[in-house]
């Protein structure tokens, strides 16, 4: 899991505003970065307070793990 978040960590960095990466029978791996380019240029509105820097594996979202594919 180390090896996943710190490659999602990189790609979101580099300027990738939503990430979604598929780990085979393990689920996946959902990371965003800053949204609010994609709600000025796009016309979605993706709330920033959920949607900004957020992991689906944060301390509110059910611990460090990847997720099952249907809970992504």
């Amino acid at each position: 899991m180390d090896l996943i978040r710190e490659a999602g960590k990189l790609i979101i960095d580099s300027g990738v505003k939503m990430l979604m990466i598929k780990a085979g029978k393990y689920g996946a791996y959902k990371r965003t970065g800053n949204v609010s380019s994609i709600n000025n240029n796009s016309g979605i509105s993706l709330y920033d307070k959920e949607w900004n820097n957020s992991e689906p594996d944060d301390a509110e979202h059910n611990g460090d793990k990847v997720r099952p594919a249907k809970y992504v």
